[in-house]
């Protein structure tokens, strides 16, 4: 071989290797942007599910967020509650949310405590939409 197909045989693995990394930069922005697509859907309805919990009960009207969100968790998913049986109590509550959200234009929601399970954009994408896309993840690697 000689020295000038040597050099174009590294232009060539140069060219090949910024096109490589350009594919996954895209690829990268293109994952976080689906991801932050994702929670802005997720966050208007648990915004609206707030708002509507705040107005249904002095329960959840707190100035503190997280609480609130946590609280509302908490009681749509308890079956249990010292001794007695809150299956119907959470149950009522899911049901009542749920039409309320179908009354302000959300029709496709699947299980509504799954909108104020997580709070922050960090937990949703570490707990939710890491683990339910961890198999997209896996063909990029």
């Amino acid at each position: 071989m000689n020295q000038t197909t040597t050099n174009e045989l590294k232009s060539e693995k140069l060219k090949l290797g910024k096109v490589f990394l350009i594919i996954w930069l895209v690829a990268i922005v293109a994952f976080f942007s689906f991801a932050a697509v994702k929670y802005a859907g997720y966050k208007e309805i648990q915004d609206a599910g707030l708002v509507c919990a705040a107005l249904a009960s002095s329960e959840y009207d707190s100035p503190d967020r997280e609480e609130v969100i946590h609280d509302l968790y908490m009681d749509m998913t308890r079956t249990s509650y010292l001794g007695q049986n809150w299956n119907e109590y959470s149950g009522a509550i899911r049901d009542a949310m749920e039409d309320a959200l179908e009354a302000m234009g959300y029709d496709d929601l699947t299980y509504i405590p799954h909108y104020f399970r997580y709070v922050g954009f960090s937990e949703y994408f570490m707990g939710y939409f890491l683990f339910n896309h961890a198999p997209v993840l896996m063909l990029c690697i």
